[in-house]
């Protein structure tokens, strides 16, 4: 496998694994969990059409490092990311909940104010 290969397999991988942080954050909507790594088509599925969506790209850089016999390798990479926010409103009785996709994976659930009498 040439130098270049490795690089870019690592460049994927972590790719791969930027929206997604190590943590578990869970939500119960109508007693039906979801949880980080949900689509939004799960989501949406368990808990309906949210408050609002907010839809913007992200740029942010990426730098891989490769170990090779005479140093460490480093290089920066431009990414685009999608991040999609959703905010849910359970009522007066719960805290509001907002939701962040990135790149169509569910990373970050985030409780908020209560939410308004309905």
């Amino acid at each position: 496998m040439t130098r270049l290969t490795v690089l870019l397999a690592a460049l994927l991988f972590s790719l791969g694994h930027i929206a997604v942080p190590p943590h578990a954050e869970a939500l119960s909507c109508a007693q039906r969990l979801i949880s980080n790594g949900d689509s939004p088509a799960r989501v949406l599925g368990r808990c309906g059409e949210p408050l609002t969506r907010t839809q913007r790209i992200e740029h942010r850089s990426q730098t891989v490092y490769q170990n090779f016999g005479n140093g460490v390798f480093a290089q920066t990479f431009a990414v685009s990311v999608s991040v999609e926010t959703w905010v849910y409103d359970f009522g007066s009785n719960r805290f509001m909940q907002e939701l962040t996709f990135e790149d169509g994976v569910l990373c970050r659930i985030r409780a908020l104010g209560y939410g308004s009498a309905r």
